[in-house]
């Protein structure tokens, strides 16, 4: 679908959310199946937003780990590192990222233990890195804690408020049109309210 249409699908689907109950009772014939068109042209818009959405904070956290992954591996090619806080973190990489929370378990509590621990284990990589001393002479070592850092601060943040606004428009337009949705059937009834980031100390 083209960028124009899927913005006048979401402008849309806020014009229908803000006028649900202010319908003209001189409605023109027709206009009734206009609008149910047009509320399963913006469930799809929103369904699809808020997939895509979700996908790329879980992409760029799957390629943090894969970037620590790499530095461990960078580390190994060095001689003097700590052998055993470095094996300690490779085995532990996947063990925390396991922990990770879904659509369906994410809350304020999972959000925050699950960054906690992954800032604990990040900053265990780091101390590591910043301790072993042939590291400067690898280059990739460098860009790779330059991208495990920004994925971890700045990007997180970006992809969790993207997708926070997703789930805001979602669920307004599933309360505001619960019955209309019902009604169609799936996928359209099966659409529900979704859990927000909100509460967690890395959205401000």
């Amino acid at each position: 679908m083209r960028i124009a249409s899927i913005l006048f699908s979401v402008v849309f689907a806020f014009y229908l959310i803000g006028c649900k109950n202010e319908k003209p009772e001189t409605a023109q014939k027709g206009q009734g199946q206009v609008e149910k068109d047009s509320i399963l042209i913006s469930a799809d818009v929103i369904s699809d937003s808020l997939k895509a959405n979700w996908n790329k904070m879980i992409i760029s956290d799957d390629q943090k780990f894969e970037n620590i992954k790499r530095l461990l591996q960078e580390i190994s090619y060095t001689s003097g590192y700590n052998h055993l806080l470095h094996d300690s973190l490779v085995k532990a990489c996947d063990q925390v990222k396991n922990t990770r929370y879904t659509q369906e378990t994410m809350d304020a509590q999972a959000i925050d233990k699950y960054d906690a621990l992954t800032d604990k284990y990040i900053a265990r990589v780091m101390a590591l890195a910043g301790s072993t001393p042939e590291l400067p002479q690898h280059p990739l070592a460098e860009e790779l804690i330059s991208e495990i850092n920004e994925a971890n601060t700045n990007t997180l943040i970006k992809l969790r408020v993207n997708y926070g606004r997703w789930v805001m428009i979602n669920n307004s337009f599933v309360k505001a049109y619960q019955k209309e949705l019902t009604a169609a059937g799936p996928p359209y009834s099966e659409m529900k309210e979704k859990n927000e980031f909100m509460g967690s100390s890395n959205v401000q």
